[in-house]
C-alpha cells in the first residue's frame, strides 16, 4: 500500500468480518508490505514468494494451505481493484 501512496487512513470505513474470515484478514494484514508494483505505476499484486513462505511458516499444510491461499487471493484482487481505481466487478 505504501508504495502506491495509500495509508490505513484512506480506508476509514468500518466493516463487519465473520469470525471464520479473521485468519485470512490477519494474514492479509501481515503481508501489507509485500506488494509489487504493476505497469504504469499501478499495484500488480502480492509477492507470492513471500506469501508462500509465510503460509508455510504459519503451519498451513495441504487443503488448509490451499484454502487460505484462495481466501487471500480474493482479498488481494479486491485490494488491487481498489488501489488501481477499478470497481470490484472489473
Amino acid at each position: 500500500m505504501a508504495a502506491s501512496g495509500w495509508t490505513r487512513a484512506d480506508f476509514d470505513e468500518t466493516i463487519e468480518v465473520w469470525p471464520e474470515n479473521w485468519p485470512a484478514i490477519d494474514l492479509f494484514d501481515a503481508l501489507g508490505t509485500q506488494w509489487r508494483l504493476g505497469g504504469m505505476g499501478g499495484v500488480g499484486g502480492l509477492d507470492y514468494r513471500v506469501v508462500f513462505e509465510y503460509l508455510d511458516r504459519r503451519g498451513y499444510r495441504g487443503a488448509a494451505w490451499d484454502d487460505m491461499f484462495a481466501d487471500l487471493r480474493v482479498l488481494e484482487q479486491a485490494a488491487i481493484n481498489t488501489m488501481n481505481g477499478k470497481s470490484i466487478d472489473q
